[in-house]
């Protein structure tokens, strides 16, 4: 009889070596929550956000502790839980999976309509914005569907069985984020030029650190 040694290098192995990068990024996010709401608390910041915006940032934070916290259960389901039991990777997935793929639309749908709201800010244009709205709302269509359809598979059929729409979410979400980065770098480029390069050079050198911003953004939050 041949015995067949399961690799878990490419499934458990990278799934683990992902939480600990989202748990990296997720205490990062926390030290940037506290200095937003700190420097507005103690005056050193001169932004008067509105309270719908403050109360988008708890929102955020909140989902992100629920998607960490799910991630979390899930690789303990597998590797605790059901340890050396590779049928678990044919039942159902663990009910934390409600906690990683709902939160997960809803921070990116959440995020990018905020940019969305940004673009319109700066350019006033309906076409631009509603090619950015729609691929958004493409995008979280399709996670949708994802999310409802996952709960009812397997570990081992997501990728089989819901491979082809990850690829379409993953597409979406790619031009989304560079439609929103395009969109900003253009108007604020229009707008570099609009002053004249002798008397207000340090609003071009501001409006140039903010192009670099945007574009550092798209590419982390891909």
């Amino acid at each position: 009889m041949i015995h067949v040694q399961p690799t878990l290098d490419n499934t458990l192995g990278a799934l683990f070596i992902g939480i600990v990068f989202a748990t990296i990024l997720n205490g990062v996010s926390y030290s940037q929550t506290w200095v937003y709401f700190g420097s507005a608390r103690s005056g050193h910041s001169d932004r008067s956000d509105s309270r719908w915006l403050k109360s988008m940032v708890i929102i955020l934070v909140f989902l992100d502790l629920v998607h960490q916290l799910s991630i979390s259960h899930w690789l303990y389901y597998y590797c605790v839980s059901n340890f050396g039991n590779l049928a678990a990777f044919s039942n159902k997935l663990p009910g934390s999976s409600y906690g990683i793929s709902f939160s997960t639309d809803l921070i990116t749908i959440m995020t990018q309509g905020f940019y969305v709201w940004r673009v319109w800010k700066l350019s006033k244009s309906l076409s631009l914005t509603g090619v950015i709205l729609v691929t958004s709302l493409a995008q979280f269509g399709f996670s949708l569907y994802f999310s409802v359809r996952a709960i009812h598979l397997s570990a081992g059929e997501l990728t089989t069985v819901l491979g082809p729409f990850a690829i379409v979410i993953n597409s979406l979400g790619a031009a989304c984020d560079i439609f929103i980065t395009s969109a900003i770098v253009f108007c604020l480029h229009k707008f570099q030029r609009s002053f004249s390069s002798g008397t207000l050079k340090r609003t071009n050198h501001l409006l140039r650190s903010v192009m670099i911003f945007s574009v550092t953004t798209g590419i982390v939050s891909r």
